[in-house]
């Protein structure tokens, strides 16, 4: 089975979130019931203190190095308009795109726009206008979609849409290529909870689990989805887990390879 790894990046600063949505505030109220709960510790507690008085909500950087270090060919989708708490501008996205794509990553659009055609066309032409590669995806903020999404993305120009979170491997719809998120790291973490309530050892359990499921389906390309706001030590369960996972999927023979390499694949299997 081969691996193709994504990144969703919600937010770059504190400041864009401040009296514009309740990001923050949440945020503090689930640090407190962590805390609480003893399901984090008092230095990571501050941690994440110390990270809110930075302005920090992204690593960005600190992704790209650990994913070029394990030679992770990894997809980035960035925020080209505001919606349901991603709230950063597109031109201050622009430097982490091209820091991404300067390192050898590729990237992608984080959509807000599914219904609209001629707001999704903003959002394409945008990223267009940023980006350094010729082809390039999208996946949905939220995972939000409808029936009439894919023809729109597809006569936009999209090579790929990477919403959908379902167990099933990739398929073309619309004459678009489809890579559903088989594991996604909020799903594991939090597993149908609201906090963090699991220890790291019972998360494992549950994502091999899911892993072995997926291995019986024999879905060839297997989509794992994490966000850069965790790859901190201020979270570090869902740092651990990332850095675990994927040296699980090496010592589970796993082939990493991103989207397009995956499309140029497909395309190969089916003219062959």
């Amino acid at each position: 089975m081969k691996v193709i790894v994504s990144h969703d990046v919600d937010h770059l600063t504190v400041s864009e979130h401040l009296l514009k949505d309740l990001i923050v505030p949440k945020q503090l109220i689930r640090n407190h019931l962590e805390l609480f709960q003893k399901t984090t510790s008092f230095k990571e507690y501050i941690l994440r203190w110390k990270t809110l008085f930075k302005n920090k909500m992204q690593n960005i950087e600190e992704l790209v190095a650990f994913d070029r270090e394990n030679n992770i060919p990894s997809t980035f989708f960035f925020g080209m308009d505001n919606g349901l708490g991603l709230n950063y501008d597109a031109q201050e996205a622009k430097k982490w795109i091209n820091y991404v794509e300067d390192s050898g990553l590729a990237t992608g659009v984080h959509g807000i726009n599914y219904l609209n055609y001629e707001l999704m066309k903003k959002e394409y032409e945008k990223f267009k206008s940023i980006t350094k590669q010729d082809s390039f995806g999208i996946r949905m903020h939220y995972l939000r979609y409808d029936q009439q999404m894919h023809r729109k993305l597809a006569d936009l120009g999209y090579a790929f849409d990477a919403t959908s979170f379902e167990d099933r491997a990739p398929y073309s719809k619309d004459s678009l290529f489809c890579f559903p998120t088989h594991i996604m790291d909020t799903y594991d973490v939090y597993a149908g909870n609201r906090w963090q309530k699991l220890t790291l050892e019972e998360i494992k359990v549950h994502t091999k689990k899911k892993v072995d499921e997926l291995l019986k389906l024999d879905i060839k390309f297997l989509s794992l989805l994490s966000h850069d706001a965790y790859f901190s030590k201020s979270s570090s369960i869902f740092f651990e887990w990332y850095v675990w996972v994927i040296q699980y999927l090496k010592e589970c023979g796993c082939e990493f390879v991103n989207y397009q390499q995956a499309i140029d694949e497909l395309n190969k299997e089916k003219d062959g």
